[in-house]
């Protein structure tokens, strides 16, 4: 095993003090007396590279009571839409300076609070969670709070005390709904899965877009039945996961075989994520329905995989990049000893409607950003079949 280099074998081998070799590699005051020529300070930094020098961040952090390290701890796993924040929320950290510490509680999922105490080991000045489940423990949110490390929670549940990013789904739902009903569908199924495991996050961001659903049927004018359809209908399937569950398009698979079980297919198959709504596109042509012709299939988050499907998916783009800037400026204002007010407490980003073929309209191609509601009025009774009440 190989011992890494110090400053003292670099010293002897340049032939300066040691304490003009830490100065040059930057362990120094901005009040150290020590001048180095620009040879030398070329010099140390070959030797320390042909030695094969690291810093001892550790000792740096005791020293100087900083470590330049943000941990990232995130539990999003291979979903796309979490890499995607966690990508953007590592890239505004470096620019501002900061080095990465970052975990993965799907890669070690029985270790979250030994994950989280080797972030505090290492001297972390704050800590980015994202997408944190409702399982997560108080006490260790406590117990990092009273070390004075600050937190800030990226998307997912709310966290005791823990400022918070999130995109406002129920928003993005509701303005994905509004624009079917616009269009003429009124028989609507939105495929999801609420009643999910206890060390499951999905059931905060599950319950958002249902309520985004509900706000948009309940409020929509109807002006009149259609001869197609004289009674609309607007229901929930909650879909059961199935054996093999991996990957998530199977799902999708699982909720047409459901929603036609029924007889019919409906005006519209609401997915609550673009993986459902892939697997739902593929069983649509495995079956020979025709998508939007037949029965139009729309999914929720944005991801890439949405824009290569035929026809392309219609979805509702969750805003990552900005949530993620918004999510790592409030960690860096609380490390700098800033106290948020209660209004930067929870942040609630938009999200925008990418309308593409497979809702039944030419697609535009370009964002929709959401709209203001239409206004309450008196309108037809709006039938619900459904498990879950709407």
């Amino acid at each position: 095993m190989t011992v890494p280099a110090t400053q003292a074998q670099i010293a002897r081998r340049v032939g300066i003090s040691q304490q003009a070799v830490s100065y040059v590699l930057g362990n120094h005051s901005s009040r150290s007396r020590i001048r180095v020529r620009p040879e030398v300070r070329r010099k140390v930094l070959r030797v320390a590279r042909r030695l094969g020098y690291r810093p001892n961040r550790l000792a740096q952090a005791v020293r100087k009571r900083r470590s330049g390290l943000i941990g990232v701890f995130s539990f999003h796993g291979a979903s796309e839409v979490g890499a995607r924040r966690t990508f953007f929320a590592a890239k505004c950290i470096r620019e501002a300076g900061y080095h990465l510490l970052a975990t993965d509680a799907a890669w070690y999922a029985r270790g979250v609070e030994d994950a989280l105490h080797a972030m505090l080991d290492a001297r972390v000045e704050g800590i980015l969670i994202a997408t944190p489940p409702e399982w997560f423990s108080v006490s260790l949110v406590r117990r990092t709070r009273d070390m004075g490390v600050p937190m800030v929670g990226l998307s997912g549940a709310s966290l005791y005390g823990v400022p918070q990013v999130r995109a406002d789904v129920r928003q993005g739902m509701a303005l994905l709904v509004r624009h079917l009903l616009e269009l003429g569908h009124r028989h609507l199924v939105l495929a999801m899965r609420l009643r999910s495991s206890s060390r499951s996050s999905a059931n905060w961001t599950m319950r958002e877009r249902l309520e985004g659903f509900r706000d948009a049927v309940r409020e929509f004018r109807l002006r009149a039945p259609t001869a197609l359809h004289p009674e609309p209908v607007a229901s929930v399937l909650e879909v059961p996961p199935p054996a093999d569950a991996w990957p998530s398009y199977q799902c999708g698979v699982e909720a047409l075989r459901a929603v036609l079980k029924g007889g019919d297919a409906p005006d519209v198959l609401l997915c609550s994520n673009d993986d459902w709504a892939v697997g739902a596109l593929r069983a649509c042509v495995d079956r020979g329905l025709s998508v939007p012709d037949e029965m139009a299939v729309t999914g929720f988050d944005g991801t890439s995989a949405g824009a290569f499907c035929t026809p392309r998916l219609t979805s509702v783009l969750q805003p990552v990049e900005e949530m993620a800037r918004r999510g790592v400026d409030l960690l860096l204002r609380q490390i700098g000893g800033e106290k948020l007010p209660p209004s930067e407490r929870l942040l609630k980003l938009p999200c925008v409607l990418m309308v593409r073929e497979s809702c039944g309209t030419p697609a535009c191609d370009r964002p929709i950003v959401a709209e203001s509601k239409p206004p309450l009025s008196p309108s037809l009774n709006l039938q619900t079949s459904s498990a879950v009440s709407l």
